[in-house]
Parts: structure tokens; sequence; C-alpha cells
């Protein structure tokens, strides 16, 4: 798996949810390739010459089922993994706006180019916002993730407000 800086983490996360959505909603084909047997597969999706757009990588042991050489089972967002090829060049790319502006060519007959770029931006602004929250708390960065326990019981600003705050919207 590759690793990514938390900024790319915000990307894929968007963009994992966004190539899900398409295939579950039946809005692009897909189907899974495995270039070597019980290794990961790679899920494709196809423009209607059966010509890949966007590659993703599958989480190794994930159950996709096909037919007909099509997937037809419900795909998870947590079962895809970076990279994310997109085009026949071989680029890596993790912007879900960049992503959804390629498959949108594929979805023209579903809304019209309008509806498709309002949507590109929105989720550009969704990965954006899902960078990490950070709360300092006065010399000392708090996570999320970061348990409560490793918090300086010192803080001045530490209030009930904020650790219910931060366990719950951070």
């Amino acid at each position: 798996m590759t690793a990514l800086t938390r900024h790319d983490q915000a990307l894929f996360e968007t963009t994992r949810r966004v190539l899900a959505e398409v295939v579950n909603e039946g809005l692009v084909r897909a189907k899974v390739e495995v270039t070597a047997p019980e290794g990961p597969g790679t899920l494709c999706l196809l423009s209607p010459q059966d010509v890949s757009w966007v590659k993703v990588g599958v989480t190794p042991g994930t159950v996709i089922e096909m037919k007909e050489d099509r997937v037809v089972s419900v795909i998870r967002p947590e079962s895809l993994q970076p990279p994310v090829i997109v085009g026949e060049t071989g680029n890596q790319e993790l912007d879900p706006g960049a992503i959804f502006a390629v498959l949108s060519a594929l979805l023209k007959d579903v809304a019209d180019g309008t509806v498709l770029e309002a949507i590109v931006r929105e989720l550009r602004n969704s990965a954006t916002n899902q960078g990490s929250t950070r709360l300092r708390l006065g010399g000392y960065i708090c996570e999320v993730g970061t348990g409560i326990d490793k918090w300086p019981s010192e803080s001045p600003s530490m209030t009930p407000q904020i650790v219910v705050y931060v366990l719950c919207w951070g």
C-alpha cells in the first residue's frame, strides 16, 4: 500500500467513496482484474467501449462478485486502496474532482455539464474539508484519534465543551 500524506489521505477518502458510489449506482460499468492468482485485484471503471478509464487497487481478501466479466456486488469504499490510475496515460490521481471530471464524460446523458461541474467543485471542497482536525491547547496540538488521556491536564482552555466537541465532531 502506498504511504500517503494527511492531505492525500483526505483526498483518497473522498475519491474512494466516489468510485464506489458510481459503480454501486450503476453509473459506470466495472470489472476486477487480477494479475496473479490470490494476488490483489484492480477495480477498473470502464467506458462504453470497455476501455479502462479509472483503475484503483482492491484490498487483498476483498470479495467482489462478478457476472459476465462485470461487477454485480456492492463495492465498499474501505475495500479500495491507492493508487488510482486515470486514463490510458497511467497517471496517478487522488483528487476526487479530477477523477470525477474524467468520469463525467460517461455521465453526459445523466446530467448536463453545469451540474457535473458543480459536482466536481463540491468533491474538491469535500476532500479539502476532510483534512486533519487539530485543536491547539496551550502549546500542545491535539489531533483526532489522540486519546484524551494524552492531552495536557494543565491546559487552561480545556473545558468539558471542548472535550465533547472534539470527541463527537472532531
